[in-house]
């Protein structure tokens, strides 16, 4: 099987009654039926993004029923999730249809909308009908997204139009992926379009000038930006073997994404059919307009995309599985929940044999093609459809399977291993119906952890002076880390917090001691062999400055780091949490990716979490879709390339934060979120120690957002509280007094479009 850590041979996965994979058995070994897939490889199933239709059925003209036959022709070759994309049309026709597309969306059945035209280039039409293309007015493109009721995922448009750069912005602050397709741009209003807001190019190479030594065009800034995944149709039609090599060595694995571009034809057979209003020829399975000849979509599907790339191209197995699976997952937002074979997702199965040829696909626990039962067997003869899909009985071949769930259900594989990840149960929280808030009268813990907390200790000194002696004239010692510092002040605002992390030695000790001393924090860290770290400031009388000392941390073994996992699977278990905070540097033998594991871990329990650290375990845990990340001006510039911080919180929520809260030092904070986009400034200046400003920052934002206030208010907490840290003598602390002072006079504007 193939995990995102790679291929790892010999195990199992265990599917669970509810359709999730699961990490261990029952405790009933009698309600397990097992089935034995020796010398299959196993991965997730395909996610496809740029997808027409299917089975004879268009997703732009056909009713549900048509769409839903189009939706299970391409389940039965291994796409599990599939966005309806559209092509060109009247407006209104559009908008109507994206009403009907929203609705299937809504059950379940299809992973959103894509709009691919009318807002294209008529130079690069391809097989859109150029009566009907218009230039990408916004107004036009709001209605379009208005229409799709939340639905819309994906906006393919010719972004060097008039109205193109304030259409991306505008999809990018509505949470809609801009795509940069069917275009006649340059290579410099192509990088425009980017750093206006734009991630995805629509099938590379196709409908866009070519590639020039001279005049580069779009593809080479498609390829260079890291910020960009790039779409490929791996058919041997839209693109030569080399090309598609080119495409993987400049973008990487993990900035690609496996289209078909289907329509109806695909698998149904040569023929005349209709895209949109424009007739097309399928031949040989090759689809062209009638008039003019051009390439009219594909008669492409999934499996024969991934058997292609590992098979002519010579792609490693991974490689193919992130661009087939984990990387359109994680451009939907839905990685959570689909684009690998972890626990807590839906289990969504391709079974593939030694050459790579499908012979199974399981869609949320049940079979859509049931794996061969004897080698004289057709797949297509033992499929069900899936109920998900509105359907019941079999393929329009004839017989039935056997639902072999009965409870709980076992894969076996030969190339199988679940290896470390843990089990986690269904979650039907109390407190879920607004993803962890809670109302008037519900007592609610937040959860704080910290990885790598520390005995803070900070020496006074009248002036600090390198190379000298200094008589220290005051001494403080407290618990401290970022996580700790955050619970500190979630306790004082009134919330019931758990803190829990690592601690050891004579050290880990004095902390919990002075833990134990704060009201409305519960003990929950994990006792481990190495000592807790020391953190060490030395405060200038004379300048107000502090030097910052820090040790790295206890070496946590992987026994102890499997032991914090479990206990932190059962914290989220409680129906009392509302929220987690993510927070500090990881200690020696955490793994990098921890981050990231735990953001799955609590968005899988329905729990928000709330990021706040920097680095590669920030770049990760930004991948993972956490609902808040908080970085810092340098952290932010860190994790993308960009000083401008409007930019560099653009190009961080494009990574995968549903929000990102820029903390921009005494200028305050800048905030970018799916409801708006504001910037929060303190009425002035404030003396004293800042360190500890950031995590009382993220404590306003907890707080807030466990009340349900609205983000003006939640960032005005935020910056109130850092204020008043400032003005506190620890970190950890704040002034009551400062805060009660500055919290009305914090400035909350609308930052300009695009921000």
């Amino acid at each position: 099987m193939v995990l995102p850590t790679g291929t790892v041979p010999g195990g199992r996965v265990i599917v669970s009654e509810d359709g999730r994979i699961a990490g261990s058995m029952p405790a009933d070994p009698e309600a397990v039926e097992t089935v034995d897939l020796t010398g299959h490889w196993l991965v997730p199933g395909f996610v496809d993004i740029h997808n027409h239709g299917g089975g004879g059925a268009s997703f732009t003209s056909g009713t549900a029923e048509d769409i839903l036959r189009g939706v299970q022709t391409h389940r039965l070759h291994g796409t599990t999730t599939v966005v309806a994309s559209t092509v060109t049309g009247e407006m209104d026709a559009l908008a109507q249809r994206a009403g009907l597309l929203s609705e299937l969306a809504e059950q379940g059945d299809i992973a959103g909308v894509h709009f691919e035209g009318p807002f294209i280039s008529p130079c690069r039409k391809g097989a859109h009908s150029e009566a009907l293309l218009r230039h990408p007015d916004p107004a036009e493109v709001r209605k379009l997204i208005d229409a799709a009721r939340g639905q819309a995922r994906m906006v393919t448009l010719a972004t060097e139009l008039p109205g193109g750069i304030d259409s991306v912005r505008l999809l990018a602050e509505h949470g809609v992926i801009a795509a940069i397709g069917h275009t006649d741009a340059t290579y410099e209003q192509t990088k425009a379009a980017i750093d206006a807001g734009a991630t995805v190019a629509t099938h590379l190479y196709n409908a866009m000038p070519a590639l020039g030594h001279r005049a580069p065009g779009p593809i080479a800034a498609l390829l260079e930006d890291e910020r960009i995944t790039v779409e490929l149709i791996n058919d041997g039609t839209h693109l030569h073997p080399a090309a598609f090599g080119l495409a993987f060595h400049h973008a990487g694995a993990d900035r690609v994404a496996l289209i078909t571009d289907a329509m109806d034809a695909a698998g149904f057979g040569d023929g005349t059919y209709l895209l949109g209003p424009l007739e097309v020829e399928v031949k040989e399975g090759v689809a062209r307009l009638t008039e003019g000849g051009s390439i009219a979509g594909s008669t492409l599907t999934m499996d024969r995309a991934f058997k292609r790339s590992v098979t002519v191209d010579g792609l490693p197995v991974e490689d193919a599985v992130a661009a087939i699976s984990a990387n359109p997952a994680r451009l939907l937002g839905m990685y959570d929940r689909v684009g690998s074979l972890e626990p807590g997702k839906d289990a969504d199965i391709v079974v593939l044999d030694a050459e790579f040829t499908l012979k199974g696909v399981m869609r949320k626990g049940d079979w859509v093609i049931e794996p061969l039962r004897s080698p004289g067997d057709d797949p297509r003869t033992l499929g069900r459809k899936s109920r998900s899909a509105g359907f019941t009985g079999t393929d329009s071949a004839q017989g039935s399977v056997t639902d072999i769930r009965g409870g709980w259900s076992e894969v076996w594989a030969n190339r199988l291993l679940f290896g470390m990840i843990r089990t986690r149960k269904p979650h039907t929280r109390k407190h879920a119906q607004a993803r962890g808030t809670v109302g008037p009268g519900v007592k609610a813990v937040i959860v704080t952890v910290t990885l790598n907390a520390a005995l803070d200790i900070t020496y006074h000194v009248p002036s600090l002076t390198p190379h000298t002696s200094h008589r220290v004239t005051e001494v403080t010692e407290r618990a401290g880390g970022k996580g700790l510092n955050v619970a500190r002040v979630l306790a004082a605002l009134g919330h019931d917090v758990t803190v829990t992390g690592f601690a050891g030695g004579d050290t880990g000790r004095t902390l919990r001691d002075h833990l134990a001393r704060v009201p409305g924090v519960r003990d929950g860290l994990r006792t481990v062999a190495g000592a807790t770290r020391r953190t060490l400031a030395v405060v200038d009388a004379r300048t107000g400055d502090t030097t910052q000392l820090n040790e790295p941390g206890p070496t946590v073994s992987p026994t102890e780091w499997a032991g914090f996992l479990s206990s932190y699977e059962e914290l989220l278990a409680g129906d009392d949490v509302s929220a987690v905070a993510l927070c500090g540097s990881l200690p020696p033998g955490v793994p990098v990716g921890a981050y990231a594991l735990l953001i799955r871990a609590a968005r899988a329990a329905a729990v928000p979490v709330l990021l706040d650290t920097s680095g590669e375990p920030l770049r990760r845990g930004v991948a993972a879709r956490p609902d808040i990340v908080k970085p810092n001006a340098d952290e932010l510039a860190e994790l993308t390339g960009a000083h401008e911080p409007a930019q560099a919180t653009r190009d961080a929520r494009r990574r995968g934060a549903h929000a990102v809260v820029a903390s921009l030092g005494p200028d305050g904070l800048l905030a970018l979120t799916p409801e708006g986009t504001w910037r929060a400034t303190p009425p002035g200046p404030v003396r004293g120690n800042p360190t500890g400003a950031g995590d009382s920052a993220v404590a306003g934002l907890l707080s807030g957002l466990v009340r349900r206030l609205p983000w003006p208010d939640r960032l005005s907490r935020a910056v109130a509280l850092s204020a008043a840290t400032v003005a506190a003598p620890v970190a950890g602390e704040f002034d009551a007094a400062v805060y009660e002072d500055v919290l009305p006079k914090v400035a909350v504007s609308t930052s300009p479009s695009g921000v």
